[in-house]
């Protein structure tokens, strides 16, 4: 008699075989789908490109470098640049005034940058392109941009436009360009699609040799960022959900708490995170929120502040504390120096409600202040006239402090008119390498050596101007300091004052106040309807 065993059925085989005939097919069907994303990231139709560039696969895709010999450079020989949208009287005009510069600085000019130019594939026409030039080294770096942002960065040699290095971007982006230490670093912000595939944004760093232009690492983080680069090789990576890098933080009005991430170059090795809290504050009757400022300070440190320096007024020297503007946490402190490494608080400086700023950075000078420091001003309380309570007066204390947050020095009693006050702060006081210049009364100007606070010489006060002198647009130039005004001006030496009134009247002929060195035998000069001319050392 049969068990109920052997009564059972087998499994029949054929259902066997068709599971792996699914099996292999539901394969078959995943490597056509990767296949397919393949093909489609090759092509990357428009309606893919930004899905795909955000999706991290292929960081830095869309960026090529290219051989330098095919850079079609916008520098051309002196005299022989093509302005576009310009009079041939008014460019006659400007070129005169360019050699009586350069005659008085003994200098030749060779070369010239128009603002706008064409490519030579003419995918664009020249009114939709302009040239942003900076100074790197002795050479000068080139960022050829459209209305969308930048499409081509190239390295030149200032006196024959020849490239060193050139990266192409397939298409404008709006990236930034920041110099930190041996590297630059492209910061692009990504949005993951576009119309129906509209997602999350991130921010894509890639670094590159200074120098060489060598591709060196590319990384993708998420949220939309800016960054704050050292002299070292750490840097920050600043987002928030609610900030917008692109517009100025005293223009948004509900900025959340923001992060800084610290990343490690060349390959953006993320390292710690720090929060920076959100400072509630009134503003016409309405409750904001704004972050803390930012600012890169000596080697190894950040510093977060309550305060960022305008002018030298209280009704207009800070963001968030004006006389519309009350800041609403007690327990603020004006500034807070904090790790590059690990973002820990490290010093404190000031105490709750004082109104300091932070100005800039001292460079470091091993015989003097080892690390560098920082310089900051403190204000009094605005003195009003007899005759106009909304004109008057404030003193401002200047200190330079080092990067363990102790005085190394202090200047009191500086006194500037708010009838006088306009623009930015460094309208009245600046640090040009080891002299800190500083506007001691409304129309006069005194030097103070950047280390121990020692006055060296100063401009004396004219009692016929009614205007500052523009400590803004003070340069070093060709070993001096050239320091610019309304009907006068001075070209001096920057430790003894000695003055050189010729040159300073041939440059400020040229009514060119966009000047700056390019290594030891270049000056650049710019002018923004005309674009930069390059002047050489003559021999």
């Amino acid at each position: 008699m049969a068990t109920s065993s052997d009564a059972s059925p087998a499994p029949p085989p054929p259902r066997r075989r068709r599971r792996r005939a699914l099996i292999w097919g539901g394969g078959g069907a995943l490597a056509m789908v990767a296949v397919a994303a393949l093909v489609i990231g090759t092509a990357r139709p428009d309606w893919y490109v930004r899905a795909w560039d955000a999706s991290g696969i292929t960081c830095g895709r869309d960026l090529s470098s290219m051989d330098a010999g095919t850079f079609d450079s916008p520098w051309a020989a002196w005299g022989d640049a093509e302005h576009s949208d310009v009079d041939a009287a008014e460019l006659n005009t400007h070129r005169e005034r360019i050699e009586q510069l350069a005659d008085g600085l003994g200098f030749t000019p060779v070369g010239e940058i128009p603002s706008t130019t064409d490519y030579s594939d003419g995918e664009v026409s020249a009114d939709e392109v302009s040239v942003e030039v900076a100074a790197q080294g002795g050479q000068l770096r080139l960022s050829v941009n459209e209305t969308q942002g930048i499409r081509r960065l190239a390295l030149i040699d200032p006196g024959t436009g020849e490239a060193s290095w050139q990266w192409n971007l397939d298409e404008s982006r709006d990236a930034g360009v920041i110099e930190q230490g041996e590297h630059l670093v492209l910061v692009n912000r990504i949005l993951r699609g576009q119309n129906v595939f509209v997602g999350e944004q991130s921010t894509e760093l890639m670094s590159i040799g200074k120098a060489t232009g060598e591709r060196e690492h590319c990384r993708r983080f998420p949220g939309s960022g800016g960054y704050a680069a050292s002299t070292t090789d750490v840097g920050l990576l600043v987002g928030g959900k609610s900030w917008n890098p692109m517009v100025a933080d005293e223009e948004q009005d509900d900025i959340d708490t923001r992060t800084v991430q610290q990343v490690t170059l060349p390959r953006f090795s993320p390292g710690s995170t720090t929060a920076l809290p959100a400072v509630e504050y009134e503003r016409d009757g309405f409750s904001r929120t704004r972050p803390l400022p930012l600012s890169m300070g000596p080697e190894g440190i950040f510093l977060t502040h309550a305060y960022r320096l305008e002018s030298l007024t209280p009704d207009d020297l800070f963001t968030v504390s004006t006389s519309t503007d009350t800041v609403g946490d007690p327990d603020l402190i004006p500034i807070q120096a904090r790790s590059l490494e690990t973002g820990e608080v490290l010093w404190e400086y000031g105490s709750p409600g004082d109104p300091i700023a932070v100005i800039d950075q001292v460079p470091a000078a091993p015989d003097r202040v080892e690390n560098g420091g920082i310089l900051i001003a403190e204000t009094s309380d605005f003195r009003p006239r007899s005759d106009d309570s909304g004109l008057g007066s404030a003193a401002v204390t200047v200190r330079l402090l080092d990067a363990e947050g102790q005085e190394v020095w202090e200047v009191s009693g500086t006194d500037v008119g708010k009838e006088y006050s306009s623009g930015d702060a460094d309208r009245y006081v600046k640090v040009l390498g080891d002299v800190v210049l500083l506007h001691t009364g409304p129309t006069e100007v005194t030097a103070l050596d950047a280390y121990t606070g020692e006055e060296l010489w100063s401009i004396p006060g004219a009692p016929d101007q009614m205007q500052p002198l523009w400590l803004g647009d003070a340069v070093t130039l060709d070993g001096h300091l050239y320091v610019p005004g309304y009907e006068r001006q001075y070209f001096v030496d920057p430790r003894t004052g000695a003055d050189a009134p010729e040159t300073a009247t041939a440059i400020a002929r040229s009514q060119m106040l966009d000047i700056r060195p390019v290594g030891d035998d270049f000056i650049m000069v710019g002018a923004e309807r005309f674009g930069t001319v390059v002047l050489q050392r003559a021999s």
